[in-house]
């Protein structure tokens, strides 16, 4: 019973992530870089677009992050927010999080 539900939810996630990632990253693209002048207030679409891209490449996270030198204290809120998404559903990036601290 207990593996059935760890399938299971990793099924699920598995599910969750596919439907973040932006179509033309499903098709074997990269993913589209972000405007910070495309969200001046941050927050639920800046988290989204983050999260979004970087479950599609975890590659971007170096831009990811450069983008919060020149981001207000709305944006850069949003795009941890958008981080800690990606890291929730993303096993790539949760291991370069922990790497990275320790």
């Amino acid at each position: 019973m207990r593996i059935r539900l760890v399938a299971l939810f990793l099924g699920l996630m598995a599910c969750i992530a596919f439907v973040n990632i932006p179509a033309q990253a499903q098709d074997g693209g990269s993913a589209a870089p972000i405007s910070l002048a495309s969200y001046p207030s941050g927050g639920a679409g800046l988290t989204g677009a983050v999260a979004r891209v970087l479950t599609a490449d975890i590659e971007k996270l170096d831009e990811i992050m450069d983008l919060l030198a020149s981001a207000n204290p709305a944006q850069q809120a949003a795009i941890g927010a958008g981080l800690g998404r990606a890291a929730k559903y993303s096993d790539s990036l949760a291991r370069v999080v922990v790497d990275e601290k320790a």
